[in-house]
């Protein structure tokens, strides 16, 4: 008879990716009150823009090739896919260096800030993310699991220590975005290992990997670029409209609230992204692991969430200080949204898995156009707080509506098991 309390290889691997990745959140807790210190809003506001900037540029530079390492049939061929995708990221990266650079001039007026957050930070940061994530899903394919947790603990301690010293040199302006590629490149180096030897790829093989994941070009591409873009359209909008100190307000909320969470869903949805494929393959259906992580992750999500929401004035002021009262507003308004998107986001892989990435793409657009008009709201009202207001509810609805698409693509075709 099996022991109850005896864990699955499914929840085993869970638990692994989700205890490394709490450890290193836990660090970034810990010090985000002496950053709070160490470096102003403004500071922050710069963060978060070349944080939008990497992540959306790291999308594109690697045209979701990526995704094709964990449903690749071999190892081999996750090899080469996985080789392929650091030398697009890296020749992407120059390429939207100088592009960078062009629309720091036509938005910014070539100001030096600007210029060197859109031309360099912003596309070296891009690359490195490029990286994190390709070898993440090499190493979580290999079921490295205890290495990717390791390597994250790595990456936010190297971040802490090099934010601490920065900001203790009066390099406050760059100091946090130094410090985050610092993180990125320690990860990096970790995971690379399992790569090696490097080689070189085929153009006969190039042009196979390209054909085998056309749909994810076609259609996970252009997807993951507008929910990204849907997801950080604030922080694009908020430094044209309302100043880089009201995105550095908005970027202390999202730090706190959005972050720790996203990493702890993040790591518990690439585990049910290969248990799942493999489900779904062998039965047609993985609405039972569905179910399942979406139940750990309400269990795990509710109640941080719900003592942010009712707590997060006091709380706020208490440990960041009085002049970070206007992120406590923006994060208890963020709450309900990032709360519903930290249960379903992880499982949206379904669409993947599922070849469904059409009707994931039409989700995308609709989210974007949703979040563009609550961001919108605060600019023809005149406030921030409207914007975040409309963007919580549309946001809080639109991915309601989404997790009824992944139940039903989930249930798929049972006539396989």
């Amino acid at each position: 008879m099996r022991n109850p309390f005896q864990l699955g290889a499914f929840q085993l691997h869970m638990l692994v990716q989700a205890l490394g990745t709490s450890l290193s959140q836990i660090i970034l807790i810990l010090i985000s009150p002496v950053l709070t210190r160490l470096y102003g809003p403004e500071e922050f506001g710069v963060y978060g823009l070349v944080l939008s900037i990497s992540t959306l540029l790291a999308i594109v530079i690697t045209l979701r090739v990526d995704h094709g390492i964990i449903v690749s049939s071999t190892d081999e061929q996750a090899k080469n896919i996985a080789i392929m995708t650091l030398l697009m990221a890296l020749l992407g990266g120059i390429i939207c260096s100088v592009i960078g650079a062009l629309i720091a001039g036509f938005l910014y007026g070539f100001d030096g800030t600007q210029l060197l957050i859109w031309s360099f930070f912003g596309p070296l940061v891009a690359i490195l993310t490029a990286a994190n994530r390709t070898l993440t899903l090499f190493n979580n394919r290999l079921q490295f699991f205890s290495l990717v947790s390791y390597a994250r603990f790595a990456q936010s301690g190297c971040f802490a220590a090099a934010a601490i010293v920065f900001g203790l040199l009066s390099v406050e302006s760059y100091g946090l975005i130094v410090a985050l590629a610092l993180g990125n490149l320690i990860y990096v180096l970790m995971l690379m290992r399992h790569l090696l030897p490097l080689h070189g790829v085929h153009k006969s093989t190039a042009a196979e990997i390209f054909s085998a994941n056309r749909n994810f070009i076609k259609f996970s591409l252009p997807a993951d670029l507008v929910n990204t873009l849907a997801s950080r359209m604030p922080f694009i909008l908020f430094p044209i409209f309302f100043g880089l100190q009201e995105t550095g307000f908005l970027s202390l909320a999202y730090q706190v609230i959005a972050t720790p969470s996203r990493f702890v869903g993040k790591a518990i949805g690439e585990v049910f992204y290969s248990h799942a494929a493999r489900e779904y393959e062998k039965t047609g259906t993985c609405w039972q692991s569905v179910k399942k992580v979406a139940w750990i992750l309400i269990l795990v999500g509710l109640p941080g969430f719900t003592i942010l929401l009712v707590f997060a004035e006091p709380l706020f002021s208490l440990v960041f200080g009085e002049q970070w009262v206007t992120s406590a507003n923006y994060t208890q308004i963020l709450t309900p949204m990032l709360f519903i998107n930290f249960v379903v986001s992880p499982v949206s892989v379904v669409f993947y898995i599922a070849g469904r990435q059409k009707e994931d793409f039409q989700w995308q657009v609709s989210l974007l156009v949703t979040t563009s008009l609550a961001c919108c709201v605060g600019i023809w009202f005149g406030g921030a707080l409207s914007s975040l207001v409309a963007l919580s509810a549309s946001g809080a609805l639109m991915y309601c509506i989404y997790f009824g698409f992944i139940q039903r693509f989930a249930k798929g075709n049972r006539s396989k098991a």
